[in-house]
């Protein structure tokens, strides 16, 4: 009876980490392939602009950054 027992519960222990070691990974990350930079807000006299580029394998992962005040721009 205790050998029946035993054998039951080391089936149910190695059913139990078999899968645990089954469950899914998450996807890799990729390595950025950037686009060029583009001008999203343009720069003027009194605010600073922004620029945008996104990845060209996938284009929900977008970076943006300011772009200096250009003292010469016009506000018009």
């Amino acid at each position: 009876m205790k050998n029946t027992i035993l054998i039951a519960l080391l089936i149910a222990l190695t059913f139990g980490l078999a899968i645990i070691a089954c469950k899914e990974e998450p996807e890799p990350a990729h390595v950025h392939q950037w686009g060029e930079w583009e001008i999203t807000t343009a720069a003027n006299c009194t605010t600073e602009g922004v620029e945008t580029r996104i990845c060209t394998i996938d284009p929900t992962h977008k970076v943006t950054q300011a772009i200096a005040i250009d003292p010469n721009a016009h506000n018009w």
